[in-house]
């Protein structure tokens, strides 16, 4: 079954055929960076890289975002999954909010291969974490649920581990306006927007 992108606005996604059958495709919630946020992203990892002579490709503007939830991996990703993703995301209560990332930090990673991260100051991402929890939990996606978060978005990932103390950098900044369900498809580099929840007013 092919699935369109949903308007904003909180509609439902428009199923009109099969979901493409694919290796291990990923379903997660994300939170994407607006136009001026990308390409301040974008600087800041050539920037890094070229400071601290590592050697990575940045990931595309397009693939940029903040994962608020990993949903699972599927070989099928089946309507019926998607629609208890979707009748979770429409629960959603939590009201617009200001990204911030303020630094450059990063995680242990495979040999060559550490994620090199900007992270996330904002509070209110733990709010949106812990409410979309509840509601993935009570749609049966526990299996899936990480038990602690520590919201981030990828640059790229490195050839050596990140500095052992965090990087400052100026503030980067975007109002979260909507959260996004997304397909990742194995093998693609390509992501899907399955539907967009638009957030409510603070």
């Amino acid at each position: 079954m092919e699935f369109h992108p949903a308007p904003s606005g909180g509609a439902r996604p428009v199923a009109t055929g099969r979901v493409e059958n694919a290796a291990r495709d990923q379903l997660f919630l994300g939170i994407f960076p607006d136009r001026k946020a990308q390409h301040a992203i974008g600087d800041i990892a050539q920037t890094f890289l070229r400071e601290q002579g590592m050697r990575a490709t940045p990931q595309h503007a397009s693939r940029l975002h903040v994962t608020v939830h990993h949903l699972g991996d599927y070989a099928e990703l089946r309507p019926e999954i998607i629609d208890a993703a979707w009748l979770a995301i429409e629960r959603i209560q939590t009201a617009r909010w200001s990204m911030v990332l303020d630094r450059i930090t990063g995680f242990a990673g495979q040999p060559r291969n550490h994620p090199i991260v900007l992270h996330c100051a904002s509070k209110d991402a733990h709010t949106l974490w812990r409410e979309t929890r509840e509601l993935f939990e009570d749609a049966g996606f526990s299996r899936w649920l990480a038990q602690s978060y520590t919201p981030h978005l990828t640059l790229f990932h490195g050839d050596r581990p990140p500095p052992p103390v965090p990087v400052p950098i100026r503030p980067i900044m975007w109002p979260v306006r909507e959260v996004v369900l997304v397909q990742g498809v194995h093998g693609k580099g390509e992501y899907r927007f399955l539907g967009t929840k638009q957030l409510g007013e603070s």
